[in-house]
């Protein structure tokens, strides 16, 4: 018999299959469900702030609401999203995450996104058959009523009548397409600069709802907020997402925002964000409680009954946990994560009594080994859905994270100040200037390179530029400014990078890993595995097409030091081995003049340590 504790985290709201126990949280999922038919009734916006320990059913208790709405008989949106971003880009990922969400199908088999349309068309006319004729007026009486724009509605018309379904789904998520393929759906180029893409997705949410109209009650969830939070100290993220919520709250009618943060975590989000804003995201407040003896009792119990095994074992099985469930409560407050945890432990202990936890000890993995585990299963999961759009969510939710972990003294400086720099890194007395160039259309691109090269010829102060576009997204030799402009940059010491797929799908995994560690959502057997761990774990072990792309920001990428590179990559071998050894014995290894090589060598860079001395030493900094 499989063990029915093993599986103790939902992962995400849409989780299927998950076994409930409604005396658990139900004063938590009783409010939600209130606070759902103020905003039905009363036409207005409602938000609630959940708190409650690592385990405690966060996300377990979105998972519930989200099943909830299904069996309602009314029309209900549900969409969650996890913040795994940048505050520079905060708008355009909850665009992207709304529409993934609304992408999910209901119970009858259409798309969340199919019913708002549907639904706003009968709410006009009441019939169930609308001819295609009477759809323009239709539209047009919809959107002058609402306020919505014309690209907006002609998106949702292709998807009724599924007109280049695809792309209109790409284009509804914020992501650039080619000019053939906005020409065969009717829609436009978006903006081309970092704070009209903010500004046009604030306003395309603004208009997703309004579009849902004040009869269909959204159900709007943020997980997972912590990991806004990109090294310590940074609250840029925690202000924008309290700006973003006070801004739903207050210029929405329909929406029912619930936010989830770890308790211990209230402390620091509260003073991130404005009081303003903290009042927005917290009409009503609720901490999700430990679990009381009995509600202890019942999780063990539904967890047997969703196994197929006969009765008489299930109760032998309860017995068996039951008989030493009292003192283990007695120890403590529990949450449901450590009743399961506990629980599994038994079952092992009954089911093989030679098994490692029949000791007492939880049968995690030793946590290198588990976090590279973690770390492959979600490099794979990133590569099979890859695609070049997801380029710019993954550079500026990760390399910040990454490159404050590599050198402490690396952080985004935020604001976007000049045009069309996405982001900008400062570490130590360097600063780098990034451009995300990964348009799909080729007027959008070209016009955004001559800006740049405006910028730099002007000596607007971005001398250290990197351009950054997809391996896959390749550039066509007819796009001849496009090129041209990318030579004249290049010439003028811009530097263009196009890392592939596996290095994107490594930088996704990384985020994913540290997001969760953040929020407390990281688990080995039940163990949380704590943020610190992680980042010096990262530090030190994870693989080299990340390393070698952040340190490319800051120094030269291979392809510029020629032949230099292969001194260096040996070196850095040589350290893993030696961890620590002298400049002069690195140059007899190496066969390198010894003032040649500490030349070549740029402190912080390359992960090789440089003590000055004399004599200079050298150290290997991902074991520092």
């Amino acid at each position: 018999m499989d063990n029915p504790f093993r599986n103790r985290i939902v992962s995400t709201p849409w989780t299927s299959g998950e076994v409930e126990v409604p005396e658990i949280n139900s004063d938590a999922f009783n409010l939600c469900c209130q606070a759902l038919d103020i905003v039905r009734r009363e036409k207005h916006s409602v938000s609630i702030l959940l708190t409650g320990q690592t385990g405690s059913g966060k996300t377990h208790l979105l998972n519930r609401i989200q099943k909830h709405l299904r069996t309602i008989n009314r029309i209900h949106l549900f969409i969650a999203v996890r913040l795994h971003t940048s505050p520079n880009r905060f708008w355009r990922h909850l665009r992207k995450n709304c529409i993934e969400s609304l992408e999910k199908k209901t119970r009858n088999n259409r798309s969340q996104l199919d019913l708002i349309f549907l639904r706003r068309l009968f709410m006009e006319c009441h019939k169930r058959t609308i001819p295609m004729r009477l759809l323009p007026d239709l539209t047009d009486h919809i959107r002058y009523q609402s306020d919505i724009s014309l690209s907006t509605m002609t998106a949702f018309g292709n998807l009724i009548r599924k007109i280049n379904t695809v792309d209109t789904l790409a284009w509804l998520k914020g992501y650039s397409l080619s000019e053939d393929r906005l020409q065969k759906t009717g829609l436009p180029v978006m903006e081309n600069d970092p704070e009209g893409f903010e500004d046009e997705a604030r306003e395309f949410i603004k208009e997703l709802f309004r579009l849902a109209g004040p009869d269909i009650p959204i159900v709007l969830c943020f997980d997972q907020i912590e990991a806004l939070q990109r090294y310590p100290k940074d609250e840029v993220g925690l202000f924008t997402f309290g700006q973003a919520v006070r801004t739903l709250h207050n210029e929405t009618q329909n929406v029912l925002i619930i936010s989830c943060v770890q308790t211990f975590f209230l402390d620091d989000l509260r003073k991130a964000v404005m009081v303003p804003d903290f009042d927005g995201m917290s009409d009503f407040r609720k901490h999700l409680e430990h679990l009381t003896s009995d509600q202890a009792r019942l999780l063990i119990a539904a967890r047997l009954n969703a196994t197929n095994e006969d009765d008489i074992q299930k109760s032998e099985i309860n017995q068996y946990i039951g008989n030493g469930m009292k003192s283990f409560l007695a120890e403590g407050n529990r949450t449901a994560r450590e009743v399961l945890t506990y629980a599994a432990s038994v079952f092992d202990r009954w089911s093989n009594p030679s098994h490692p936890s029949a000791s007492g000890d939880v049968t995690s993995q030793p946590e290198d080994r588990f976090l590279e585990n973690e770390l492959n299963l979600r490099e794979e999961a990133a590569m099979k859905r890859m695609t070049p759009d997801h380029l710019d969510d993954i550079i500026q939710g990760a390399v910040p994270a990454l490159c404050h972990i590599w050198n402490r003294q690396c952080r985004e400086t935020d604001g976007l100040s000049r045009p069309d720099i996405d982001m900008t890194l400062k570490c130590a007395d360097k600063t780098t200037h990034i451009s995300l160039c990964n348009q799909g259309s080729m007027n959008s691109l070209a016009a955004r390179l001559r800006r740049l090269l405006q910028q730099v010829e002007a000596g607007q102060g971005i001398d250290n530029l990197i351009l950054i576009r997809h391996a896959e997204r390749r550039i066509p030799s007819g796009a001849k400014k496009v090129n041209s402009y990318i030579q004249a940059l290049k010439q003028r010491g811009a530097r263009w990078m196009t890392p592939s797929r596996e290095t994107l799908s490594v930088l996704d995994a990384l985020r994913s890993l540290l997001g969760e560690a953040k929020s407390g959502d990281l688990n080995n057997a039940g163990q949380p595995v704590l943020e610190k761990t992680v980042r010096d774990w990262v530090r030190k072990a994870v693989s080299e097409p990340a390393w070698n792309f952040i340190e490319s920001m800051f120094g030269n990428t291979p392809a510029d030091i020629g032949i230099d590179a292969g001194i260096l990559l040996k070196l850095i071998d040589i350290l893993k081995s030696e961890r620590v050894m002298w400049l002069s014995d690195a140059a007899k290894t190496l066969n390198q003049n010894p003032e040649t090589l500490e030349r070549l060598i740029q402190p912080g860079l390359h992960r090789i340590g440089l003590l000055e001395g004399p004599p200079p030493l050298l150290y290997d900094m991902g074991t520092s």
